[in-house]
């Protein structure tokens, strides 16, 4: 039998990427710490993979509640953070280094 290929989720909107972009700079619990700095804080006796994982389930029960788009898994949202910081850290280096070669900080 042939499987099925798996198929594609609906592309982020604008509005769906503003909202993630929300949610991440937000602060995390009582930490003091955004959830994006949560999100790439080395683990600890407090912070794990575990921990992660259950920040990340809370990120999409908020994104469901606030959203009219698709459905989105807890796993998908990770993977576009990671995508939107990988894409944007070129840029914003880039942006930073104009601003010195100006002599602006």
């Amino acid at each position: 039998m042939a499987e099925m290929a798996k198929q594609r989720s609906p592309n982020f909107s604008m509005q769906e990427n503003s909202l993630l972009s929300q949610l991440m700079g937000e602060e995390y619990k009582d930490t003091g710490l955004s959830r994006h700095k949560y999100n790439i804080h080395r683990f600890t006796s407090k912070i794990s993979r575990v921990t992660k994982n259950e920040m990340w389930a809370e990120i999409a029960e908020m994104f469901s509640a606030n959203t009219t788009g698709p459905h989105r898994t807890a796993d998908q949202l990770e993977k576009k953070w990671e995508n939107n910081v990988s894409k944007h850290r070129g840029i914003y280096n880039d942006h930073q280094r104009l601003l010195s070669l100006t002599g602006e900080t």
